[in-house]
């Protein structure tokens, strides 16, 4: 059984697969790592990041790896390369994460919370 979801590339990633956002269809039951898999199939540049990236699901952090994910029609999928997340450090001040912090982008707020990464539109964006 297979199903669409929406993937939102940021930051290098977006770079190398040359789009911000597209619907792909995946298999409902899915490894981090074969969702990964399947995203450098269809964007082989992305490979460059391979060990430099992390995913979002449903706005909740998902390591590359044999971590099961159920997907559902609609789902939000975010590629986020950890440079990113270096930047996010260095824009704080802070050599390691803080338990909570936020910062936006492009429409979208990156929240930090020491246990999940999670992703959300922000409110400027839902009103545009």
């Amino acid at each position: 059984m297979t199903t669409e979801v929406l993937v939102l590339y940021f930051a290098k990633s977006a770079e190398l697969a040359e789009v911000r956002s597209e619907n792909i269809t995946v298999p409902h039951q899915v490894t981090s790592l074969q969702l990964w898999q399947e995203l450098v199939r269809k964007h082989p540049r992305l490979a460059a990041i391979r060990d430099q990236v992390v995913l979002a699901v449903r706005q909740e952090y998902a390591s590359l790896g044999d971590e099961l994910l159920i997907l559902h029609p609609g789902d939000e999928v975010a590629v986020i390369p950890s440079a990113g997340l270096a930047l996010l450090r260095t824009y704080m001040g802070k050599s390691s994460f803080p338990s909570k912090g936020i910062f936006g982008a492009g429409g979208f707020v990156l929240k930090i919370r020491i246990d999940s990464l999670i992703l959300a539109r922000s409110p400027e964006s839902a009103e545009a």
